[in-house]
C-alpha cells in the first residue's frame, strides 16, 4: 500500500537531519582526503623529472607524468631536463706574459643526471660555472696577449674535459665552451708589456709568436 503525498511529508520532516558537528566532521574529512590525494599524486611534465627520496635516499627517477608517492616515506624533487641551456660568464684573467684581461664566455650545459643534480649538496649550476670559470682562466693563462686573436673562439678539447670531470659529480655535462669577447683594460701590466715589446726587436717578436 503507497503512501499518499500528505504522508511522505510528514515522514519528511519527521527524518533526522545531520548536526552541525556530524557536517563539520564530514567537511574535515573530506579535506583530510583531498591533501593526502595532493601529497602523493603530482603531475611531472616531459622537461621535468621526479627524483625520488624514500626515508632520505635517493630511490630513483620518475616521470614524465603521473607520478604517486607513499605518504611520509617518499618526497620528490622536481629537476628540470629541458635540453641544453647557454650560461654566460664574465671574469677576470691573466695572460702568459703577465697581462690582465676580462673574458666573457658562453658555455652549454645540460643535466646528464637527474639523481645526482637533485641530491647536489651544493647548488649544482653554481658549482658548475666555478668550474667552468676555472678552466677559462687555465686556457687565457696559456696565450700571451699578443695571441688575442686565439683567444677568441671555442676553447680546446681540455678545458671541456676538465669542466665535465668535475661537474660529472653534480650530474652536469658541459658541450660547448667558447670565449666570446676579450677586454684588455688599460692597466700598469699592460704599459709593462707595451713597453717590453717596443724594446724588442722585429726578430726578437717573431721568435717568441713562433
Amino acid at each position: 500500500m503507497g503512501l499518499s503525498g500528505d504522508a511522505l511529508s510528514a515522514y519528511g520532516a519527521q527524518a533526522p537531519a545531520l548536526s552541525a558537528p556530524v557536517v563539520a566532521w564530514l567537511v574535515l574529512g573530506v579535506m583530510v582526503v583531498l591533501c593526502v590525494i595532493a601529497s602523493v599524486a603530482c603531475s611531472v611534465p616531459d622537461g621535468e623529472r621526479l627524483v625520488v627520496h624514500r626515508l632520505r635516499r635517493p630511490a630513483g627517477v620518475r616521470g614524465p607524468g603521473l607520478v604517486l608517492l607513499l605518504p611520509i616515506v617518499e618526497r620528490g624533487t622536481r629537476v628540470s631536463v629541458r635540453g641544453d641551456r647557454d650560461e654566460v660568464a664574465v671574469l677576470d684573467a691573466i695572460t702568459r706574459d703577465g697581462v690582465a684581461v676580462r673574458v666573457r664566455a658562453t658555455v652549454v650545459l645540460s643535466v646528464s643526471d637527474p639523481v645526482r643534480f637533485g641530491t647536489a649538496a651544493d647548488e649544482p649550476l653554481s658549482a658548475t660555472m666555478a668550474v667552468v670559470e676555472s678552466a677559462v682562466r687555465h686556457h687565457v693563462a696559456g696565450h700571451g696577449l699578443a695571441d688575442l686573436h686565439v683567444l677568441s673562439g671555442e676553447c680546446d678539447d681540455d678545458a671541456l674535459v676538465r669542466v665535465n670531470e668535475r661537474a660529472a659529480a653534480w650530474g652536469v655535462r658541459a658541450s660547448f665552451l667558447e670565449v666570446t669577447d676579450v677586454d684588455v683594460p688599460l692597466t700598469a701590466g699592460l704599459l709593462a708589456w707595451a713597453r717590453e715589446h717596443a724594446s724588442r726587436s722585429p726578430s726578437e717578436l717573431t721568435s717568441s709568436g713562433s
